[in-house]
């Protein structure tokens, strides 16, 4: 069953999620237990946080203080690149050009996803769209390095996910 969503987000990604609905009830069930099966996922342990991913180090500082005009319009930068791309660099000026073509660290999404959720940045069903790619993105990566508290915090994503699914889907 997991094999079927995932073949489908898959195809998905490809097309970059455009003109894909999906109207199958399996489909919320192969859903449902992928992330089940994502939560009892063994991530590693140890931190790999580069210091040269500056995207992440600038997530993490404004996690930490009220947010200005500003960091607010940096944060739909992201949330707009990644929208578009599908994945985020490690280094963006304010105006949102791309410094880097490596990939940040997965812990930059869920961050960035918090971020975004807490201060109201969008409305709910933009954030379903965006959360479901965030933590698919995520799932798709073959090593995942999260600490105790950043895979606290993807449990915390998931389940917020899962609510806001189970809202919309009835």
């Amino acid at each position: 069953m997991k094999d079927n969503y995932f073949k489908k987000i898959k195809r998905f990604k490809s097309l970059k999620y455009k003109n894909s609905p999906v109207f199958e009830k399996s489909f919320l069930k192969d859903y449902s237990l992928s992330r089940k099966l994502l939560l009892k996922k063994k991530f590693k342990k140890k931190e790999s946080h580069d210091r040269k991913d500056k995207t992440l180090s600038m997530l993490k500082k404004i996690e930490k203080k009220n947010l200005s005009h500003n960091e607010k319009k940096y944060l739909l930068i992201l949330y707009k690149k990644f929208e578009v791309n599908l994945k985020l660099k490690k280094d963006y000026n304010f105006n949102g050009e791309k410094k880097s073509n490596f990939e940040t660290f997965p812990l930059s999404y869920l961050i960035l996803a918090k971020l975004i959720y807490k201060n109201q940045l969008i409305n709910k069903l933009q954030f379903l769209n965006f959360i479901l790619k965030v933590i698919d993105t995520i799932a798709f990566k073959k090593k995942t390095f999260l600490a105790l508290k950043d895979k606290q915090l993807l449990f915390k994503m998931i389940n917020l996910e899962m609510k806001l699914v189970k809202y919309y889907a009835r």
